[in-house]
Formats: structure tokens, sequence, C-alpha cells
């Protein structure tokens, strides 16, 4: 079998310049393996193999980590899901035992106000809808909770008084909790 070198030595100094660039990227997401002539690309994050969803039992498509998305109940699949079944992890906003209390029930995978203040505790910045507009929930500089809504910001000095008191035109957050849409981990 040819070294490296052997293969290489021959190319002119752009196309070695071009294997190179292709054998240090080779696994970086978002390029696109048409545009590699030397090596062989492989996105690492590509959906090629299945696992049962922990939540409704389904098969699903993972990345080689166990890393995928359920069709059916939309659980995020994650390696991690059974090391920690009652706590909330990234991606999802609620329990693995949660999501299966929930599914058995027939009702949506949604988490309540609780698994979205338990969320801000781990990950420290979430994101919210209301009346279509995005408010912002973080954890500040200074460690208080800051929401941002509608060109307004409020802070709060701690989980509790967050959930006590927080508003989006002017109703409390937590009676309002339903009609709330996408509440998720705040992503970039």
């Amino acid at each position: 079998m040819p070294t490296t070198y052997e293969w290489i030595k021959d190319l002119s100094p752009e196309e070695k310049a071009r294997f190179y660039f292709e054998k240090r990227n080779r696994n970086v997401i978002g390029l696109n393996p048409r545009d590699f002539k030397y090596v062989d690309y492989k996105d690492p994050y590509s959906l090629d193999f299945f696992a049962k969803c922990p939540v409704c039992g389904k098969i699903c498509a993972v990345d080689q980590f166990g890393n995928g998305k359920c069709n059916n109940c939309s659980w995020g699949l994650y390696r991690d899901d059974e090391k920690i079944p009652d706590k909330a992890q990234y991606p999802n906003l609620i329990s693995l035992n949660k999501a299966r209390r929930l599914y058995r029930e027939g009702k949506p995978l949604k988490p309540d106000f609780d698994d979205f203040i338990e969320g801000l505790e781990s990950y420290s910045e979430m994101t919210f809808y209301y009346k279509g507009i995005e408010a912002a929930v973080y954890i500040a500089e200074d460690d208080c909770i800051r929401l941002e809504y509608g060109g307004q910001t409020d802070d709060f000095s701690n989980a509790e008084e967050f959930h006590d008191n927080a508003r989006v035109d002017g109703k409390l957050l937590k009676e309002i909790w339903s009609k709330v849409e996408k509440a998720d981990y705040m992503q970039g």
C-alpha cells in the first residue's frame, strides 16, 4: 500500500492543497460530499443507523452517536436518555419518564412551565413565542434571570421569583403557559 507521500507526490501544488484541505475537513458538518475528490467524505452526523425510540418504541434513524428524532412522537433521541430518565436534558425539554407518561396518555410532548424553568437552569438560555412574538429568557452575567419580550426587559433574582412574577403582555407567564408556543433551548 502506498504512503500518502507516494500517492500525492505527482499532484500539482493546487491539487496537493486540495488533498490536504479534504483530509483536514473530511468530517466537518455542512460540507458537500460531492465536492471531495481525494478523501472519502463521511458526515459524522448523517442518520445512517437505527434505534428504538425510548418513548413510543418505533424505529428511528440516528447518527453514529445515537442522536436523532422520532418521526412518530417527535422525541429527540439522545444517547444518554436512559441514564437520567427523570431529568430533562437537551434536546428535549421534558424528562424521558414524563414523555413516556404523556405519550401513553395521548398528550403532546410539550413542556409545562416548571419543565421550562428546569431547562433554563441547566442550559441557561431559552426561548418561546407568545402571540407570534419571540421571548428570550436567559441567565444574565449578574446571575439574574432576564426575560426579554416585545421590547421590554425584566430581571428576576432567582427561578422562584421568575416562576411567581414573570409577565408577558401584562399576564403572569405561569397562567398563560398553555398558550405559549415553540418553547425550546435558544439556538445560536
